[in-house]
């Protein structure tokens, strides 16, 4: 049996609260539905579907991977778009540069490269999404995040999970099948 599979790097408590925080502030009558508190994470490596067998072998690399590699030190510092057709598709909350972090995925990418998994083309943008837009948001309220400016959070990010993703009318919904804490 496949299962739709994605690798993420794990937003602590207090990051997640920052954020929720922040969007209040931006969407004062609460107009806009966010992603829930659950599905807040960096994806570092979205696999599809995946066999059982090789959903194993994935569980190993990140076993061994995981052991060698310290928890990461990251800095929320600002929203952004990404676009389709020059429309905005996706609202995230991303990061200041972070070597270590870059050198983490493109380790990673190479490891599940070994068994099959095919090599990320596009350049790596370590980011959190907030809202997946359909076009019927208030868009006074996503035209703040063209401008504001906030405080930068600093955070330290100690877990890797391995999600199954299933597709639900309702949207997605993310269930933890194992978690590796970085540096054990």
């Amino acid at each position: 049996m496949n299962n739709r599979l994605f690798i993420a790097l794990d937003i602590p408590v207090d990051a997640k609260e920052f954020i929720y925080k922040l969007l209040r502030e931006i969407d004062l009558r609460e107009k806009v539905k966010w992603e829930s508190p659950g599905k807040l994470h960096i994806t570092l490596k979205f696999l599809g579907e995946t066999e059982q067998e090789k959903a194993e072998k994935v569980k190993k690399i990140l076993s061994d991977f995981s052991k060698n590699k310290e928890p990461l030190s990251l800095r929320l510092n600002r929203f952004g778009f990404f676009r389709r057709n020059g429309n905005p598709q996706i609202l995230w909350a991303g990061f200041g540069k972070n070597e270590k972090l870059d050198k983490y995925f493109a380790e990673l990418d190479n490891l599940l490269e070994k068994i099959g998994f095919e090599k990320e083309k596009r350049k790596f943008h370590p980011h959190v999404t907030l809202k997946r837009l359909k076009g019927n948001e208030d868009k006074t309220v996503l035209e703040k995040f063209y401008t504001i400016k906030f405080e930068p959070f600093d955070f330290v990010a100690e877990n890797i999970t391995l999600y199954k993703s299933l597709l639900k009318p309702s949207g997605a919904v993310y269930k933890s099948i194992e978690k590796y804490n970085l540096g054990e």
